[in-house]
């Protein structure tokens, strides 16, 4: 992937507002190899699926849309507004 992936840079501006700042000197190491590659890679699929069976078509539903050690994350960045 480029750095002008346009999926890179909606997920970049998303976890930029999620943390209330800007990274215009680049991404903190866990945000750069840990959260967004967890991102992209799960990109398209329904974020709230936690596991599927085929054989019963049993399907397991997850409340929130991202685990939380990902969402420690952006909380350890996130900035209070002043």
């Amino acid at each position: 992937m480029t750095d002008e992936d346009p999926i890179r840079l909606a997920y970049i501006a998303l976890i930029e507002s999620e943390c209330n700042c800007s990274f215009d000197d680049g991404l903190p190491l866990d945000i750069e190899h840990i959260l967004l590659p967890y991102l992209i890679q799960h990109h398209g699929q329904d974020p709230n699926i936690a596991s599927q069976s085929a054989s019963d078509l049993s399907v397991s539903f997850k409340t929130d849309g991202m685990p939380a050690s990902m969402r420690r994350i952006i909380q350890k960045h996130r900035r209070v507004f002043r």
